[in-house]
């Protein structure tokens, strides 16, 4: 006589179970956070650890002021690599520098070193950022 499959996990069982974004996995290795940079899943994330989504590629450079001058956070990499590769280490504008840029005038795209460069504005739930890549020149702060 044939034996009976036990039933398995109905749709209902596994709807219940916690989604990988709501494990630990989610939050370990590759993807664990990294205050002020990149992790090896490429997730950006602002100085406190919260992740942050790109919001719009190639914002203008009168526009990252605008966003500087509402609140916006600045960070910067001058290689123009993107921030996430090697040792490449985003660095981060204190209060006091972005209570200057936020009074100065809009930044200047530079080709100084021939390193790619741009604008992009990203977004967290604790804000929003201005990342300034490559030879970009922004007051006393990017020179």
């Amino acid at each position: 006589m044939r034996k009976r499959k036990q039933p398995g996990a109905t749709f209902a069982d596994l709807v219940k179970e916690p989604t990988w974004s709501q494990s630990d996995a989610s939050r370990s290795g590759q993807h664990a956070p990294r205050p002020g940079r990149f992790n090896g899943a490429g997730e950006f994330f602002d100085l406190s650890g919260s992740q942050l989504e790109l919001v719009v590629g190639n914002v203008p450079a009168e526009e990252a002021q605008r966003l500087l001058e509402a609140g916006a956070a600045l960070v910067s990499e001058s290689c123009g690599c993107g921030g996430s590769y090697g040792d490449c280490t985003p660095v981060w504008a204190t209060d006091k520098q972005l209570h200057e840029l936020r009074s100065g005038p809009p930044p200047q795209l530079t080709d100084r070193h021939s390193a790619p460069t741009w604008l992009d504005a990203w977004a967290g739930e604790r804000g929003s950022v201005v990342f300034a890549h490559g030879d970009i020149s922004w007051g006393n702060v990017l020179d």
